[in-house]
């Protein structure tokens, strides 16, 4: 067994640490087929019925698998950089990056900072290539029930944030503390011309967000030089700094599985209507809103599967999508040393505790 390999559980190998979720888009095998493929059972003694349910399998199916592209969103890079997230968890972000690039990915800088009252940290690296004249800032999810707790809190109390609306403190005040040598390396001469890519997971992803919008305030980047993907994103802000957000920074994707539930969290407002659309609301100003373009990847995330870009309102949670975080929320655990994000399953236990306890108000939806 190689020397590196003793950090992972059972000298397991790269692409092979990354369960449910994440391990399905993660597509380590290389020669793993990229096309989705169909299982349908049919029940019921009715041929005709039988010839009904393939007929509209038949018909449904061409119309997702090649339901016809809007935007700039690459799968392939997206894989890549959740190789960078997962990494975020571990402290062997180099060894991470060695195996999963052809070419030099080089470690920069790696801060792992206390972000709030309770001690919790908030962390990031930066890595640069020089072959692609690119930087990508990556930031960690959550790691304890308080910090989740913490941001929710901090919900409630939320910031001005550079002219472009109001976010949720928390993840202002962890930007702050993580971007001392975030923004040496983006005033480095060295890197003056590199674009930028900023991604995380959950917390990560919120945090990557308002990174790069603060890029953008402060004149480090134009916000066409840059690019954020983020993974089990939260929402932000409210629907000024989601807007404009969308203005500065037009290349932003925030993938998204149905059966996750960080990303419905803090609860927008819907709207209703008489076709029962469950979108948020945008004329609610004080409540919170997405930015950025969704990749919503309805049925799994193995390499080809079928996903949509949602370029329109955001979607609200809705009765078809799984309740269980444990089970369902985002699992980004490629290169971490203790195999599985810890924010998947924190949320799904707070979930399971507050079902029963309290809810949300009849015209929130989550």
């Amino acid at each position: 067994m190689e020397a590196d390999e003793e950090q992972y559980p059972g000298g397991t190998r790269l692409g092979e640490m990354l369960p449910k979720y994440g391990r399905e888009f993660e597509g380590a095998e290389k020669t793993q087929a990229c096309s989705p493929q169909y299982k349908v059972k049919y029940y019921g003694s009715s041929i005709m019925l039988r010839l009904t349910i393939v007929l509209v399998v038949l018909t449904l199916v061409p119309a997702l698998a090649f339901y016809p592209r809007k935007t700039n969103y690459n799968e392939q890079t997206a894989r890549m950089l959740l190789h960078m997230s997962s990494a975020a968890y571990g402290n062997l972000q180099q060894l991470c990056l060695n195996r999963a690039f052809a070419s030099p990915h080089i470690v920069l800088t790696q801060s792992n900072v206390p972000c709030d009252e309770k001690g919790n940290t908030c962390e990031s690296y930066t890595a640069v290539s020089d072959a692609d004249r690119h930087l990508t800032i990556v930031f960690r999810g959550s790691r304890t029930t308080s910090q989740i707790i913490m941001q929710g809190l901090k919900y409630l109390e939320p910031v001005e944030f550079y002219g472009l609306g109001n976010i949720n403190r928390y993840f202002a005040d962890g930007v702050a503390a993580l971007w001392p040598p975030i923004g040496q390396v983006l005033r480095d001469p060295r890197f003056t011309n590199y674009a930028v890519t900023f991604t995380g997971h959950s917390l990560g992803g919120a945090l990557a967000a308002v990174a790069a919008a603060r890029t953008v305030a402060e004149g480090l980047r134009p916000g066409h030089l840059l690019t954020v993907y983020t993974f089990g994103e939260p929402r932000v802000g409210n629907v000024n700094f989601a807007m404009n957000f969308n203005r500065v920074i037009p290349n932003s994707y925030r993938v998204v599985f149905r059966q996750d539930i960080v990303p419905h969290l803090p609860p927008c407002v819907k709207t209703e209507n008489i076709f029962g659309l469950n979108q948020c609301d945008p004329s609610s100003p004080f409540t919170a809103y997405h930015h950025g373009t969704e990749i919503w990847y309805p049925y799994t995330m193995s390499p080809g599967s079928t996903y949509v870009e949602c370029v329109g309102e955001p979607r609200a949670r809705t009765t078809n999508d799984k309740e269980d975080g444990s089970i369902a929320a985002f699992d980004a655990s490629l290169c971490s040393e203790k195999g599985k994000s810890d924010e998947s399953a924190i949320v799904g236990q707070l979930l399971t505790k507050s079902k029963n306890s309290s809810g949300f108000k009849k015209n929130f939806t989550m």
